[in-house]
């Protein structure tokens, strides 16, 4: 088992994540892995190839539909991430979940948060992914990356909508909000401020 940094973990159990259940809307889950580099942690991400039917060339983590086989969220999670990056679930500590984000393309997707320890190996499926790239969570929590975009309404309900600007990438929508909720849960932005 990876030997799991104590302020992450508890950041992930710092609160109950919240549920969503819209009727109507599949099942998905995405694995947002964590890595450690010189100088801190790293988020994993995946650029969409730009064939694919639904958020074609956008940036996300790993992850898709729930599979009647899957015997739960996590399942699908690690299932995704062994299919999109050829990441082995022995290498992966499951810390918990984070909220629940609910897409406008009718996908309520719980975000399942991995540590990858020092893993640098990744084998993208070309048919899915164009690239996988990290980007640091410490660049991510700069303040001057960060935009409030206002809200979209999805099965009724208004969302918050954000993005992150970095050199590497554009991270904006449901993955957005997940690197929102890690970072609040990690202190952000107090606890990334100089």
């Amino acid at each position: 088992m990876l030997p799991v940094p104590a302020r992450l973990r508890d950041a992930v159990a710092r609160r109950p994540s919240r549920r969503i259940l819209i009727p109507g809307f599949a099942r998905a889950a995405v694995l947002v892995p964590v890595v450690e580099r010189t100088g801190g942690w790293s988020l994993v991400f995946t650029e969409r190839s730009s064939s694919l039917a639904l958020h074609a060339g956008q940036v996300s983590f790993p992850g898709g539909r729930r599979e009647a086989e899957d015997p739960s969220l996590t399942a699908t999670a690690l299932r995704e991430s062994a299919e999109e990056m050829g990441l082995s679930s022995e290498r992966v500590a499951v810390l918990g979940r984070l909220d629940d984000v609910a897409v406008y393309t009718g996908f309520v997707v719980t975000p399942v948060v991995g540590w990858l320890g020092s893993g640098r190996a990744f084998t993208p499926d070309r048919r899915e992914v164009r690239r996988i790239f990290e980007l640091p969570l410490a660049d991510l929590a700069d303040l001057a990356c960060f935009s409030y975009l206002g809200t979209r309404d999805v099965a009724g309900e208004p969302h918050p909508l954000y993005e992150f600007r970095h050199c590497k990438a554009r991270v904006w929508g449901a993955t957005a909000r997940m690197v929102y909720d890690l970072l609040g849960r990690l202190g952000w932005p107090a606890a990334f401020r100089a």
